[in-house]
């Protein structure tokens, strides 16, 4: 059986796959879906919500759970959930995909980004939530190999509004 959504609902298909992560830009005109099996981020127009349409979609080249947005919701980041390493950038008015960074051997489940860019990703198979660093300005990430011990398999990983505290 596939997870095919179609019909006046979204105006579109959005796949064959697990639909899973769905983030809202900040101007509310688009949500960004994760389908995990298609390894690929939709772009839907939400505008008007009896009549939302799918706009695009970016194929990261790896299956896809989780999605941050900037807080001006310029780039989206981009993690499996599962065993994976990869953390991919998507530049969202482009719907373009404009880096794939791998952090192996660590694993990337969730990610989250503060307002001063800092970007923070679950690794629940090493117990760490790792610190990277974003370029507001291109979207670029950098990886600043620091890490920071937590609990029993970090899940997820959330930032609070004033980008303070994780």
């Amino acid at each position: 059986a596939t997870n095919t959504i179609t019909g006046p609902y979204l105006g579109g298909s959005l796949g064959s796959g697990f639909l899973l992560d769905p983030v809202i830009t900040p101007d509310g005109n688009t949500a960004l879906i994760s389908n995990f099996i298609d390894q690929t981020v939709y772009f839907v127009d939400v505008t008007n919500a009896n009549n939302p349409s799918v706009t695009g979609s970016v194929n990261v080249g790896f299956f896809v759970e989780d999605i941050a947005l900037t807080p001006d919701g310029a780039f989206a980041l981009v993690t499996d959930g599962g065993g994976s390493s990869p953390i991919a950038v998507i530049d969202v008015s482009a719907q373009s995909l404009i880096q794939t960074l791998n952090i192996s051997p660590r694993y990337a489940q969730a990610v989250a980004i503060a307002p001063n860019g800092t970007v923070l990703v679950a690794d629940a198979s090493n117990n760490q939530i790792h610190i990277l660093i974003m370029n507001l300005s291109t979207g670029l990430l950098a990886d600043l190999v620091t890490a920071v011990a937590v609990g029993s398999g970090p899940a997820n990983v959330s930032i609070s509004p004033d980008g303070q505290t994780a």
